[in-house]
C-alpha cells in the first residue's frame, strides 16, 4: 500500500520535476539563444575575417603600388640626374669653348686695334704726301708763273 507520506513525497518531487523541467525549458530557449548569438557572432567572424583578407589584399595592392611608383620616381630621379651631369658637362665644354673664342676674340680685336693704327699712319703719311705734292704742285705752278710772266715780258719788251 502506498501511504500518504510516500504520495505526499512524490508529489512534492513531482514538483520539484516540473520546477526543474521549467527551469530545464528555459535554460534549453537560453541555450538556443546562446547558440544563435554564438552563429550570428561566428557569421559576423567570418564576414570580419572575409574584410581583413580583404583589406590584407589592397593593402598589399597598395604597398606594391606604391614600390612600383618609387622604383619609377627612382628611375626618373636617376635619369633627370644623368641628364642634369651630361647638361653640365656640356656647359662646362661650353664654357671652355667661349673662354677659347674669347681668347680668339680677343686676339682678333688686338689685330683689328693693330690695323686701324697701321691705317691711321698710312692716312696721316698720304696727307703729309699729298701736302708735300701739293706744296711742289704750287712750287711748280709758281715756277710756270714766274717763267710766263718773264716770257711775257720778254715779248712784250722786244715789241
Amino acid at each position: 500500500p502506498v501511504c500518504m507520506q510516500d504520495v505526499s513525497k512524490l508529489i512534492k518531487q513531482l514538483k520539484d520535476v516540473e520546477e526543474h523541467m521549467g527551469k530545464l525549458k528555459v535554460a534549453s530557449k537560453e541555450v538556443k539563444r546562446l547558440q544563435g548569438s554564438v552563429q550570428e557572432s561566428d557569421d559576423e567572424i567570418r564576414d570580419l575575417s572575409a574584410q581583413e583578407a580583404s583589406l590584407q589584399r589592397q593593402l598589399h595592392n597598395a604597398s606594391a603600388r606604391a614600390a612600383e611608383l618609387e622604383a619609377r620616381q627612382r628611375l626618373k630621379r636617376e635619369a633627370a640626374d644623368r641628364e642634369m651631369e651630361r647638361w653640365r658637362t656640356a656647359q662646362n665644354e661650353a664654357d671652355k669653348d667661349n673662354t677659347h673664342v674669347s681668347e680668339e676674340v680677343e686676339k682678333l680685336e688686338e689685330a683689328a686695334r693693330q690695323m686701324d693704327r697701321r691705317l691711321h699712319d698710312l692716312q696721316t703719311h698720304e696727307q703729309s704726301e699729298e701736302l708735300k705734292y701739293a706744296e711742289e704742285q704750287e712750287l711748280v705752278e709758281d715756277k710756270v708763273r714766274a717763267y710766263n710772266r718773264r716770257v711775257l715780258n720778254a715779248i712784250t719788251n722786244t715789241h
